[in-house]
Order: structure tokens, then sequence, then C-alpha cells
């Protein structure tokens, strides 16, 4: 859990009653064979008050309370600078929905108030680990770094467009299905093979551009790609398939992220828009 926005709350002091009644059970614990370890023993085992059970308990208890007070201040505090943020995006022009988490233009924001933290997603794919904010511009400042990190994965158009034909024909061609169809989970792996080999091209030893594709990276290529419609050409064209319900929620992937006001989608395979085109 992260305590970037724990204000004064001090756990030590919180515990400082624990402490103080482990110290004679400390004692006993410590003592080790020896001469007069026994008249030791004795010793510190009379310094344990009887009702030490009873204490512990109180102890728990009176812990407990502290922090559960601090959770609601933490959560309560967390509300209010995430309806600072949610405002200012407004306020910014972006596209603001409220669904499973928060959607936010192309990003999803997922919360933890009681932590102070935020998840930030693509296509329900975590884009980093949770991360703890206490101010709405912490939160701008994660959303901006966010987006530009899908912005530095784009791959542009023309390299977008033939790697996906590429990896889509070696699939078709090596795998194992009858139909033309073949698994979008399938075409990470091979897209970047693809680009791999676009851009070795005729010199081996050149140095290499691209060199990772994170999995919300390549959610969100493959939503580039069918937001291009015309652009790409008939006879390379591929088009994105339902499944079944086994097959959804074995292979599927979720897209249709690039605009907030439009809902999740569920694809398991992609064929060619022209048959025999592959």
């Amino acid at each position: 859990m992260s305590d970037r926005n724990s204000g004064d709350f001090d756990p030590k002091g919180v515990t400082s009653g624990f402490s103080e009644l482990l110290k004679p059970l400390t004692r006993v614990a410590s003592v080790r064979k020896g001469p007069g370890s026994f008249r030791e023993l004795t010793t510190a085992l009379q310094a344990v008050p009887e009702d030490i059970g009873a204490q512990i308990s109180a102890a728990r208890v009176e812990v407990a309370r502290q922090v559960e007070l601090e959770r609601v201040r933490r959560s309560e505090s967390f509300g209010r600078t995430f309806s600072a943020f949610v405002t200012r995006c407004r306020d910014q022009g972006r596209t603001v929905r409220e669904a499973e988490g928060w959607r936010i233009d192309e990003l999803e924001i997922r919360t933890r108030p009681d932590a102070s933290e935020v998840a930030i997603l693509y296509n329900r794919a975590p884009i980093g680990d949770w991360l703890g904010v206490s101010s709405a511009n912490e939160l701008e400042t994660a959303y901006v770094a966010a987006t530009s990190d899908l912005r530095r994965h784009d791959l542009p158009q023309e390299s977008l467009i033939e790697a996906l034909w590429d990896a889509y024909r070696y699939l078709a061609l090596t795998g194992r299905r009858p139909t033309a169809s073949v698994p979008i989970r399938d075409l990470h792996r091979e897209i970047r093979a693809a680009l791999v080999r676009h851009e070795i091209g005729k010199k081996v030893d050149r140095s290499m551009k691209v060199t990772e594709m994170p999995y919300w990276a390549f959610l969100h290529n493959l939503d580039r790609y069918r937001d291009l419609a015309g652009a790409v050409p008939h006879e390379k064209r591929l088009v994105f398939q339902t499944g079944s319900q086994a097959d959804t929620k074995r292979i599927g992937i979720t897209l249709n992220g690039l605009r907030a006001n439009e809902e999740y989608k569920s694809y398991c395979y992609v064929e060619p828009a022209v048959r025999g085109a592959s």
C-alpha cells in the first residue's frame, strides 16, 4: 500500500502499545541455555502480566480502530483529489465517462481509494503498476505520461499496415485452422517478428529501433488499424471477427478503446477482407 497520501499518519504512534506489551515476551524468548538460564527465565516470566492476552487483544482493537479511521480519511481525501482531476479533464475537453473504471479519452483509470492509488489502462490492459497519488496534479502527470507511452509505441501507418498483413500471412500459412481466420492473440508475437524483418531489410548489421511492443501497445495499434478504414489497400485489408462465448473467454481480446464514449468490443479472429488474398 502506498503511503504517499498518508499525511501525518504515524504507524509507530499507533502500534506503540504493541511494542510495550511485547517487551516482556521478548525477554522470555531471548533466554538462551547457559549458567543461570533457569533463574533468568524465571525472572523474565514473572515480568509478564497474567492478563497479557487480554491486553494484546485490547491493543489490537485500538490499532484496528486507528487503521479504519485512516482508511476513511484516505478515501475521503482521494475522492476530492479524483473529483478535481475529473473536473480538470472535462474543462480541457477530454471525453469522460464512468464505466467499469473511468474512461477518459483513450485511457481508463481504475482506483483504490483506500490506498490513494490509481491504475491506468488501455483496453483493460494495465500500462504500468498501481501508482500512489496525492493531488490532481500528480494524477494529471500520470495520465499525460501514459498517453505519451501510447504515442511512443504507435507504428507509422505504412509500417502498421504492412506488418499486420505479413504477420497474418505467416500465421495463415503455418497455422492449423482449416479456415482463413487466425487468432488475433497470435498476431502479437508475429507482428514483432514482421517489424524486425522490415527494419533489417538488406542490412543485417543495422541497429534496431523496434525493440518492444507491450500488450497494451499491441491493442492500441490494432485499434488504430481498424480506424484507418479505407486507407488500407483492399487486397491487404484484414477484418476482425468475434467468436463463441467459449472462444471469447479463451482467446478473446478487448478492442475499441480509442474513444471513451464507445463501448469496448471483444474479438477473437482476423481474416482477409478479400477471400483468397493470403
